[in-house]
């Protein structure tokens, strides 16, 4: 989590427009609610209250932050706007990128855990890739549907 932590920390630092930067604020909180979830599941009795707070606190500043008229989301008129299929492509290409990483660690580990996890995402991703590769873009095709 902390690499996450620092990349999105950088996102932040770098972004040069309005909804740049309020988009990158917005993952960063995003982040920090499921930073704060996993304090408050392994968090001693004495932190609970400030954990969950955090947490509460997060959420609200989250869903705060998504009414931003500058928030650069897909379906916001003012974004750039990209297609549908150019935005399956590009996640298709991500999780490819995210296949072969979790193949590699699976290949690398020693720890028997990491590996079987590894490859239990990898297969979900390999499922992912599959239907953002069929013919219509992203689910089942026409001819799958009549069926």
């Amino acid at each position: 989590m902390f690499d996450y932590i620092a990349y999105v920390t950088r996102q932040i630092q770098s972004a040069n427009r309005i909804p740049a930067l309020i988009t990158a604020a917005f993952v960063g909180l995003e982040l920090t609610e499921r930073a704060a979830t996993v304090l408050l599941e392994n968090a001693p009795e004495e932190a609970v209250d400030a954990y969950r707070s955090a947490l509460t606190e997060a959420t609200h500043a989250w869903w705060a932050l998504s009414h931003a008229p500058s928030l650069a989301w897909p379906d916001d008129p003012d974004a750039d706007y990209v297609a549908p299929h150019e935005l399956a492509v590009a996640l298709r290409d991500l999780v490819h990128v995210v296949t072969d990483a979790l193949h590699g660690v699976a290949a690398q580990s020693i720890a028997q855990a990491d590996r079987t996890a590894c490859l239990i995402a990898a297969s979900h991703a390999v499922r992912i890739h599959e239907a953002l590769s069929r013919p219509n873009g992203l689910g089942s095709s026409s001819k799958e549907s009549d069926a």
